[in-house]
């Protein structure tokens, strides 16, 4: 299983969505998803997303709203990544990275799925 990280980055850029919101959300695009904890400023849940299964937690306050991944296939967090970026404001930058940030690419409002996936696949 690989971690993968989706971030809004920026210095002094402060976004936050309440936990309940983002699992709300979430539950709306994968209504399999089961939330397995929620607090104040994170989310945990598990996901069977198409090609795999999931772990994901969900840092959702401050300077570094971070979503860490950790499922059996990329395509799965490209996914992931295409849904938060919905969720962001569009002016927010959005990054998706490896773990090791040895790969990472800006997630834009108009990118799809695939555009996502040949762009982060291009980078190893």
């Amino acid at each position: 299983m690989t971690h993968y990280l989706i971030s809004v980055v920026g210095d002094g850029i402060v976004w936050r969505i309440e936990p309940k919101d983002f699992a709300a959300a979430l539950q709306r695009r994968w209504p399999e998803v089961a939330i397995i904890s929620e607090k104040p400023d994170e989310v945990w849940f598990e996901m069977q997303p198409a090609r795999g299964h999931g772990y994901v937690y969900a840092h959702l306050q401050g300077e570094d709203t971070v979503v860490v991944e950790m499922v059996d296939d990329m395509r799965d967090i490209v996914a992931i990544a295409i849904w938060f970026r919905s969720i962001v404001p569009p002016e927010l930058p959005l990054l998706l990275f490896d773990e090791g940030y040895t790969r990472d690419l800006t997630v834009t409002s108009s990118m799809t799925e695939e555009e996502l996936a040949a762009a982060f696949l291009a980078e190893s």
